[in-house]
C-alpha cells in the first residue's frame, strides 16, 4: 500500500493499462507514447500515484512541445537529449514526492539515469544528479 498520497491536479491525461505490444518492458515500467500514459496492469487507479504521474506528465508536455515524432527522434538518436527529458521528468516526479525523502529518491534516480533502463542517458550518477538539479533549481526560481 502506498504510504504518500498527494493529489494530482493534471487534466486532460489519458491513462491506459500497459498494451500486449508493449511486452518487452518490465512489469513495473510506465511509458507515454503519443500523449497516452501506459501504466502496468497491477495499477488500477494510476492517480494514486502522483510523483509517477508528474514524471509522465512532464513527458506529455515534451511531446506536445515538440512533437511526438520529433521528440521520439531525439530520445531514441541522443543521449543527450534523452538526459535533458528524463531530467526534467524526474524533476518534477522529485517534487511531488516528500521533501524528507528527496535525498534518497535523487540517488536512485541519478543512478537510474546511468543505467540500461534509461538507455545510459547520462555517463553515472553524477552526471544524472546534476541534470536533475539543474531542472529542480529553475522549478524553484
Amino acid at each position: 500500500m502506498r504510504s504518500h498520497k498527494a493529489p494530482v491536479f493534471y487534466t486532460n491525461l489519458v491513462f491506459r493499462p500497459r498494451p500486449w505490444w508493449l511486452f518487452w518492458l518490465s512489469d513495473r515500467a510506465w511509458i507515454t507514447l503519443n500523449k497516452v500514459i501506459y501504466h502496468p496492469r497491477s495499477v488500477k487507479d494510476p492517480k494514486l500515484w502522483p510523483e509517477v504521474v508528474a514524471h509522465e506528465a512532464t513527458h506529455v508536455h515534451q511531446q506536445i512541445r515538440i512533437g511526438w515524432h520529433v521528440f521520439v527522434w531525439r530520445y531514441l538518436m541522443s543521449r543527450k537529449a534523452r538526459l535533458g527529458f528524463e531530467a526534467e521528468s524526474f524533476a518534477a516526479e522529485l517534487l511531488a514526492h516528500p521533501e524528507f525523502d528527496r535525498a534518497r529518491v535523487m540517488v536512485i534516480f541519478s543512478e537510474a539515469l546511468a543505467s540500461s533502463a534509461y538507455l545510459w542517458a547520462a555517463k553515472d550518477a553524477a552526471e544524472g544528479q546534476r541534470a536533475i538539479e539543474r531542472f529542480m533549481l529553475g522549478s524553484l526560481e
